[in-house]
C-alpha cells in the first residue's frame, strides 16, 4: 500500500505544484505559436501547451496567422491557467483563460486551430468540435483554404520526407508495401493505422505511410484492433 501511495504522489505532484499558482493571474511573456505560450508564475518561467487543440506549425500555411491570433486574444488581458497535465516534452498542458474567455476554444472558433481529437476527450470537447464546424462552414481563418491540412498530418509528412531518402539509399525494399519490415499504413478516413502484415494494410484509403508506430500515434492515428500495431 505504501508503494501505491508513493507512486500516486509522483503522478500528482506536478499538478499539485501547478495548482498552487494556477489560482492567481500569470504574466504572459511569450507566444511560441498558436498553441504554446510562456508565462511567469512564482518568479519562474513556465511553458504552457494549450490543451486539446493543435495549431498550424510555423512552416505550415496559416502558421503565422494562428500565432498572431493567439497574441490578439491574450493582449492586455488578465490571464489565468488551469493545468490538465503535462506532455512528453515536460510542458504544462492547460486550459488558458483571458478575462474569463476560454482561449483554447476561442482559437478553434476563430479558425486559428483544430480540435486535437487524440487529446481532446473531455465532455466539453464536443462543444469545441461544434465550434470548429461553424468556423469551417463560415470559412474563418485557416478554413479559407479548402485544402487545410491538420498539423499532425503535416508533421507526419515532414518526418516521412526526412526519413525516406536515407532509408531508400540504404535499403530500397525496407519500406515497400507488404514487406514484413515495412512502414505502417494509415487509413485517412478512419484514422486507423496497420502493420504491413495486416489484411487491411493495402486498403483503399490506406494512403498514409508511417515509418514507426510512434509517428502514427503522433499524427493522431489509432492502432488497428486486429493487427494491434
Amino acid at each position: 500500500m505504501k508503494i501505491k501511495i508513493n507512486l500516486l504522489a509522483v503522478f500528482l505532484l506536478p499538478l499539485l505544484c501547478c495548482a498552487a499558482w494556477a489560482a492567481t493571474p500569470v504574466r504572459v511573456v511569450g507566444v511560441g505559436d498558436g498553441d504554446t505560450i510562456r508565462v511567469v508564475a512564482d518568479g519562474k518561467q513556465i511553458k504552457i501547451r494549450l490543451h486539446g487543440i493543435d495549431a498550424p506549425e510555423d512552416g505550415q500555411a496559416y502558421g503565422k496567422v494562428s500565432t498572431k491570433g493567439l497574441r490578439s486574444l491574450l493582449a492586455g488581458r488578465q490571464v489565468s491557467i488551469e493545468p490538465t497535465g503535462s506532455d512528453r516534452y515536460g510542458r504544462t498542458v492547460a486550459l488558458v483563460y483571458a478575462d474569463g474567455l476560454n482561449v483554447n476554444e476561442a482559437m478553434v472558433s476563430n479558425g486559428w486551430a483544430w480540435v486535437y481529437p487524440q487529446y481532446c476527450t473531455q465532455s466539453f470537447c464536443s462543444k469545441w468540435i461544434q465550434a470548429e464546424s461553424i468556423a469551417k462552414a463560415s470559412k474563418s481563418g485557416l478554413w479559407r483554404d479548402g485544402a487545410a491540412l491538420p498539423p499532425w498530418e503535416w508533421r507526419a509528412q515532414q518526418n516521412a520526407q526526412q526519413i525516406a531518402p536515407a532509408n531508400t539509399a540504404s535499403s530500397p525494399q525496407r519500406y515497400a508495401a507488404g514487406s514484413s519490415g515495412g512502414s505502417f499504413s494509415g487509413n485517412v478516413k478512419s484514422g486507423v493505422f496497420h502493420r504491413p502484415s495486416c489484411k487491411h494494410y493495402r486498403c483503399k484509403n490506406c494512403t498514409k505511410s508511417f515509418s514507426s508506430r510512434q509517428q502514427a500515434l503522433d499524427a493522431g492515428y489509432k492502432p488497428c484492433g486486429n493487427c494491434k500495431p
